[in-house]
């Protein structure tokens, strides 16, 4: 494992302004990312990996000018389905049982979208893959989505099942994160989305 690893929501868009669903979408991130805002710790190693997805590419490469970004699917945003591109009205609608109160409904499965069990061990997956093979010398630094980082959040044990997206993370400040792997392969938290 990383000696840190640190997890970073990529830049605002017009999506998240509108309170649309993205998902899978390749949405650009606006405005662009203010890397005067963000701040890391100098010297030492570091790997960063970050989402194929515009948000989270432009953001890493803005965030760490010159350096390397490997980029892994795995750390692409859940995929909504039929609701993405939806604003939360439309869905709330078409869909009633999409939400709880004000918030996403983590036991609602999108139509042709993935399910929280197959989402979350596409996160865990990522996540003991990292502590297993990232030298004890580097940090890592992990650019990706807000439901990407709550899911990581409820495999630790800190966000409970329905409170998984009663919140969202800060766009661009790093979150440090560390997490059992023992409790990564069980992955405990999430029966109780069943």
């Amino acid at each position: 494992m990383s000696s840190h690893l640190y997890l970073v929501r990529h830049a605002p868009t017009a999506y998240n302004a509108r309170g649309m669903f993205m998902g899978g979408l390749d949405v650009a991130a606006e405005p662009v990312v203010d890397p005067d805002r963000f701040r890391v710790p100098c010297g030492g190693q570091r790997v960063i990996y970050a989402s194929p997805l515009r948000r989270a590419l432009t953001a890493a490469s803005v965030l760490f000018p010159g350096e390397h970004v490997t980029q892994d699917a795995r750390l692409v945003e859940r995929s909504m389905g039929e609701l993405e591109g939806l604003d939360h009205a439309t869905v709330k609608s078409r869909w009633p049982d999409s939400f709880v109160g004000s918030s996403v409904n983590p036991r609602f499965a999108p139509p042709g979208g993935e399910t929280m069990q197959v989402f979350a061990a596409r996160v865990a997956d990522f996540l003991l893959e990292l502590m297993t093979h990232t030298s004890g010398d580097q940090d890592a630094y992990v650019v990706t989505h807000n439901g990407w980082i709550r899911t990581a959040l409820l495999l630790r044990g800190q966000v409970e099942p329905e409170e998984l997206f009663s919140e969202s993370v800060a766009f661009l400040e790093p979150i440090a994160y560390a997490c059992d792997a023992d409790r990564l392969r069980r992955r405990e938290g999430i029966s109780g989305l069943v």
